[in-house]
């Protein structure tokens, strides 16, 4: 391996460090905001219970409502009612659009 491709790798990988907590913080508004968007309201309660947790060098999106996963996939003949789902899609595109072509 030439030392000019060596550097350019070296330099390809620094600048994607440097984009990597930007594209974290992104990912998880991004799935935080999608979340409440897709949560049904009753009283508010589900929709604004949604937060970011820093999870290692990543990040989860969480709600700590005792209901909230018997609303996403359903319970006692009700059909669920994905929220966090999809809203892990739209993280994972927020995301990729972080980084440069």
């Amino acid at each position: 391996m030439s030392a000019a491709f060596a550097a350019a790798l070296d330099g390809m990988a620094a600048a994607l460090g440097r984009l990597a907590p930007d594209a974290v913080e992104r990912a998880a508004v991004a799935a935080r905001d999608a979340a409440a968007a897709r949560s049904p309201v009753r009283s508010g309660r589900l929709r604004d219970g949604w937060r970011i947790e820093a999870a290692g060098e990543g990040a989860r999106v969480v709600n700590a409502v005792p209901y909230a996963a018997a609303v996403e996939y359903g319970s006692r003949g009700r059909p669920g009612r994905p929220m966090a789902r999809p809203a892990a899609q739209v993280a994972a595109q927020a995301a990729a659009d972080t980084v440069p072509p």
